[in-house]
C-alpha cells in the first residue's frame, strides 16, 4: 500500500511496509529524507 500526498508544497511519499511505515520526503531542492517509523508492532 502506497500513496502520494502534497503538504505545504512538499512532496511526501508514504510507503507502508510489513515491519512498519517508511516516510520518504522529497523537497524542491531534490533532497530525499527517509525515516522509518514502526507504527504497527501488533498484527
Amino acid at each position: 500500500m502506497s500513496y502520494l500526498t502534497k503538504v505545504a508544497g512538499v512532496d511526501c511519499y508514504f510507503l507502508v511496509g510489513e515491519d512498519g511505515t517508511s516516510f520518504f520526503i522529497r523537497n524542491g531542492l531534490g533532497q530525499t529524507v527517509s525515516v522509518l517509523s514502526p507504527l504497527r508492532k501488533n498484527k
